[in-house]
C-alpha cells in the first residue's frame, strides 16, 4: 500500500531555510475562508504577483525602511507573512482581517526572541497567548500550536511558490 508523503505532524521546515528563511522575526497572520486578494483588501494594500517569496523579500531588502508582506493560500485560510515585522498585530489590521470570521496571529519578536498568539473573532480580541523562552528551553511553539489548533500543516510548497503582496513601509 503506498502512503501519503505528507504527514500529520507538524513541520517547521516551511518557515526555515527548506521555505521562507524568515530568520529571528516574523509575524504571520491566518484569516479563516479569505483569499489572498481579500485579505490584501481588508487591510488596504494593493496585490503585487512575485515569482516567489525570494523576488519579493528581494525587494523590500533595497528599499529602506520597508518589509516584505507576502500571502500564501494554505487550505482554508490566507496566511499574511512579514518578515521582521509586527503589523498584524495592530488593530488597523488584524480588525479587518477577523471581520466576520476567526484570524489567529503569531509574532516572534526578533530582538527578544519571544513569541506571541492572539486569536480575534470579528474583530474582538478573544485571547492572547506570550512567551518568555525560546523554543529550545521548552516554551510550546506557539506558531506550532496556532497550526494544529486550525488544522493546519504548512508544507514547504505551500510557500515556494508564486506569491502576492509588496514591501511594505514600517510605520
Amino acid at each position: 500500500m503506498l502512503q501519503s508523503f505528507r504527514t500529520d505532524t507538524y513541520n517547521p521546515d516551511w518557515v526555515g531555510r527548506a521555505g521562507l528563511d524568515l530568520g529571528l522575526g516574523y509575524c504571520i497572520s491566518f484569516a479563516r475562508g479569505l483569499s489572498p486578494d481579500e485579505a490584501l483588501t481588508r487591510i488596504g494594500l494593493p496585490g503585487v504577483y512575485w515569482r516567489n517569496w525570494t523576488e519579493l523579500r528581494g525587494r523590500a531588502l533595497h528599499q529602506q525602511g520597508r518589509l516584505p508582506v507576502g500571502v500564501f493560500p494554505i487550505g482554508d485560510f490566507a496566511v499574511l507573512v512579514e518578515e521582521d515585522g509586527y503589523l498584524g498585530t495592530l488593530s488597523a489590521w488584524n480588525v479587518p482581517l477577523s471581520a466576520g470570521t476567526v484570524a489567529i496571529v503569531v509574532r516572534q519578536d526578533p530582538c527578544a526572541g519571544t513569541q506571541s498568539l492572539t486569536i480575534l473573532e470579528n474583530g474582538e480580541r478573544k485571547a492572547r497567548l506570550v512567551g518568555d523562552e525560546n523554543s529550545e528551553s521548552g516554551r510550546a511553539d506557539l506558531l506550532r500550536l496556532a497550526c494544529e489548533f486550525l488544522d493546519l500543516r504548512p508544507g514547504v510548497d505551500d510557500v515556494t511558490g508564486p506569491v502576492i503582496g509588496m514591501p511594505v513601509a514600517v510605520p
